[in-house]
C-alpha cells in the first residue's frame, strides 16, 4: 500500500495551499484582513508615538527643573535630598556668563525636544531627540550622558514628595522663585525663558498626544 502512496513535492503543496485559499478568499474576507492589518500597523505606530512623547516629558523636565537649580540664587537654602543628587548631575554656575551659556543650551534642547514631539517620522523625531541630549550634556547635565533613562531620573527627583509629603520640594522651590521680585534682570528673563520654553514643550507633547 505504502508503494501506491504518491509522494507531493513540498512546492506543489505550497501551491495547492495558496491556491486554497484564494479560492476562500472573497471581496468581504480580504478586506476584513487588510482591516485587521491596518489597524494593527497603526496600534504599533501608536504605541511607539506614546513612548517617545514619554522621553520627550521626562527630558524636558529634567532640562527645565536640572538648569532652573544650577541658576538658583541661594541654591543651600532648605536643600532637600532630591535637589542634593540634582545638582550633583547638573552644571556647576559660576559666573554670569555661565548662566548665559547653560540657559542658552537649555532652551535650545527644549526647541530639539519640541521638534521630536511634533515629528511625523519616527527617525525625525529620535534625530530631534538625540540633538536635545547632546545640547544638554554640553551645557554640563551629565544625566544627559545616559540618555532617556537619565533623563528619567532626573524627571524623578523632580517628582519625588518632600520629607514630610505632599508636593515636590525641588519643584516647589523652582517655581517660588519665579515668584520673587527680580534683583539681576537678565537672570529673571533667562528663568522665564526657560520657563516659556518647557511649557510649550509641554503644549507639543499635548498637541501630538491628541
Amino acid at each position: 500500500i505504502m508503494d501506491n502512496i504518491e509522494v507531493t513535492p513540498l512546492e506543489v503543496w505550497r501551491g495547492r495551499v495558496i491556491a486554497a485559499q484564494k479560492f476562500r478568499a472573497t471581496p468581504e474576507a480580504l478586506a476584513r484582513a487588510e482591516s485587521r492589518k491596518t489597524r494593527k500597523a497603526h496600534a504599533k505606530k501608536q504605541a511607539c508615538k506614546a513612548k517617545r512623547l514619554q522621553t520627550v516629558q521626562a527630558y524636558s523636565k529634567s532640562a527645565f527643573g536640572s538648569t532652573m537649580t544650577s541658576l538658583r540664587t541661594d541654591p543651600a537654602a532648605g536643600i532637600s535630598r532630591s535637589q542634593a543628587t540634582l545638582d550633583e548631575k547638573g552644571p556647576v554656575v559660576q559666573s554670569s556668563l555661565e548662566a548665559r551659556a547653560i540657559s542658552t543650551k537649555a532652551s535650545l534642547a527644549l526647541a530639539s525636544l519640541q521638534r521630536a514631539a511634533m515629528a511625523e517620522e519616527e527617525e525625525e523625531a529620535e534625530d530631534a531627540i538625540e540633538q536635545a541630549r547632546e545640547q544638554l550634556e554640553s551645557a554640563g547635565h551629565t544625566w544627559a550622558s545616559e540618555g532617556s533613562a537619565g533623563a528619567e531620573e532626573a524627571a524623578m527627583l523632580l517628582s519625588t514628595p518632600g520629607d514630610s509629603g505632599g508636593d515636590n520640594v525641588v519643584m516647589a522651590e523652582i517655581l517660588s522663585d519665579l515668584k520673587q521680585e527680580p534683583v539681576d534682570d537678565e537672570d529673571a528673563a533667562r528663568r522665564f525663558r526657560l520657563y516659556e520654553d518647557h511649557a510649550a514643550t509641554v503644549a507639543s507633547v499635548r498637541s501630538s498626544l491628541f
